[in-house]
């Protein structure tokens, strides 16, 4: 993908139809628009709303919403473009960081379609694969076999599925929740009455019970990159570090160099004490992203790896970009960089930076 430089869109707001916001830096989001058969939509308008700026504590759970039951309407548009001929986007000047939903605007023949997604720049400046599947009139979202291939949903079982949906939207959680539970009891496989269990423990910060429910969801055999990723960002905020890991591996299974999972899955590996595990993930993030210096915690994490493992070549470099990228000198940052000289055998720059640390000149 052509790299989107500021300056570009500042001159060129209208173009890429941006609302453009002082006191945020911006990303790019770019996806894909198909129908369930993976065909390209061209000419589809895409839409970008905001649900919150800033950080919420909704935030800090998934905006993983039934994508059927997102109402816009009361929503301040940022951002807007349309598809070209392969079905693909690009939207320019997104502010960051905040919670927005992806939409596509209603098309004859189409189902009304949107989904959640979570913009913070320390995980990158370009957001891709954000990609929406349009269901047609009367086509059925369905739950997933075990080979992922759609089944149709049971006549009797649409419809309380309907009548849960037009809870949700109204804000009448606990009605919702009950039919989706008497749902995904009568139809164990039914993968969208978790998702939507989800939704409503996430939108009353219930957030052990979303991990609970997506996690059941995905169990069920739903096959989806932005659940997959979701459910591991709310097991990662838990410090479930084996269940975070265990679904980071999942989204990477839709896209093994999308740098947000390898992160997120590195990042797990490490507070599992996994290092080679945490080391081969984070190596890959380096490999696959061009943000990481967004990133200073990066640094410091896969710096402290590496000495772990006993590449202290490595390990001095990676230590010493994290201080050029914002993490304090402190005792602990002296220390580790001081172990890998030392094992280095770098006498000079041990001296030198212990006397840093005591404060000399």
């Amino acid at each position: 993908m052509v790299r989107a430089f500021l300056l570009m869109i500042c001159l060129t707001p209208a173009l890429f139809g941006q609302t453009l916001y002082k006191n945020f830096e911006y990303v790019t989001v770019a996806g894909k628009i198909v129908t369930t058969e993976g065909e390209g939509l061209a000419g589809i308008r895409v839409e970008i709303f905001a649900a919150s700026r800033g950080g919420s504590e909704v935030s800090r759970g998934t905006l993983l919403t039934n994508p059927m039951a997102v109402n816009t309407s009361r929503m301040e548009r940022v951002s807007w473009t349309d598809t070209l001929e392969d079905g693909s986007y690009l939207m320019e000047g997104v502010p960051s960081p905040g919670d927005y939903f992806v939409a596509v605007k209603p098309q004859k023949g189409f189902q009304k379609m949107a989904i959640g997604l979570r913009i913070d720049k320390t995980r990158g400046t370009e957001y891709k694969d954000v990609d929406l599947t349009l269901l047609r009139s009367g086509e059925k979202a369905g739950f997933k076999a075990a080979d992922n291939e759609s089944l149709p949903l049971p006549k009797k079982l649409a419809k309380k599925y309907k009548k849960a949906q037009g809870y949700f939207t109204k804000g009448k959680w606990d009605k919702a929740a009950a039919i989706s539970e008497e749902l995904v009891t009568a139809e164990p496989g039914f993968g969208d009455g978790y998702i939507m269990l989800g939704n409503i423990a996430v939108k009353q910060q219930q957030y052990p019970a979303a991990l609970d429910w997506f996690s059941k969801a995905m169990d069920a055999g739903v096959a989806n990159k932005s659940l997959a990723y979701s459910t591991a960002q709310l097991a990662f905020a838990q410090q479930k570090f084996d269940q975070s890991l265990r679904f980071a591996k999942e989204s990477l299974k839709f896209d093994e160099k999308d740098s947000q999972s390898l992160y997120l899955a590195g990042m797990s590996a490490f507070n599992l004490h996994n290092w080679e595990e945490a080391d081969s993930y984070l190596d890959r993030f380096h490999e696959n992203m061009d943000y990481a210096a967004d990133n200073r915690n990066y640094f410091m994490i896969h710096g402290l790896v590496k000495l772990t493992l006993k590449d202290y070549e490595r390990a001095v470099g990676l230590i010493e970009d994290a201080a050029k990228n914002g993490i304090p000198k402190n005792e602990n940052w002296y220390r580790a960089l001081i172990a890998a000289h030392q094992a280095l055998g770098h006498t000079e720059d041990v001296a030198r930076l212990q006397k840093e640390m005591k404060g000399g000149n």
